[in-house]
């Protein structure tokens, strides 16, 4: 499993789909 840790900026979201695309486990964490 993929921790991603990352702000909700363009290039953080990139990162989502990409993980969402190709099916890997992940679990998002939201930086503020």
């Amino acid at each position: 499993m993929i921790d991603l840790y990352s702000w909700s900026t363009p290039n953080g979201r990139k990162v989502s789909v990409m993980l969402e695309e190709t099916g890997l486990e992940y679990r998002a964490h939201g930086i503020n």
